[in-house]
């Protein structure tokens, strides 16, 4: 998770489908987007454990399309799926690493976020 920054969800942000999630609950974003202070599509708020595995997808395929990433950084994730296409994020064995994830997500939960 090097390409990745852990953030919290702002009030400018709680429209759509984010419009019932609380104000200031942690998320992590691609850090290229961050650095440009872009939001939207590239910030992720997992709600429950069980979804992160999917919002790690859809960063994998944010990281894929994004403009403000290094071509480096593109081919080296390529690679590396390449290199684990019989690896699904979903199945149990990545329990653990999720788990973490989870864990380093939730550790302080909330943070006050102004407008």
């Amino acid at each position: 998770f090097t390409q990745v920054e852990k953030i919290y969800l702002s009030t400018a942000e709680q429209i759509g489908y984010r419009r019932d999630m609380e104000i200031g609950i942690p998320g992590f974003s691609c850090k290229y987007c961050c650095i440009s202070n872009r939001k939207g599509l590239c910030r992720f708020f997992p709600s429950r454990r069980r979804t992160l595995p999917s919002k790690t997808i859809d960063l994998y395929n944010h990281l894929r399309r994004c403009s403000m990433c290094p071509k480096e950084i593109k081919e080296k994730i390529l690679q590396y799926n390449v290199e684990n296409l019989d690896s699904d994020p979903m199945e149990d064995y990545h329990k653990d690493f999720f788990d973490r994830v989870w864990g380093r997500l939730y550790l302080h939960k909330k943070k006050t976020v102004s407008k």
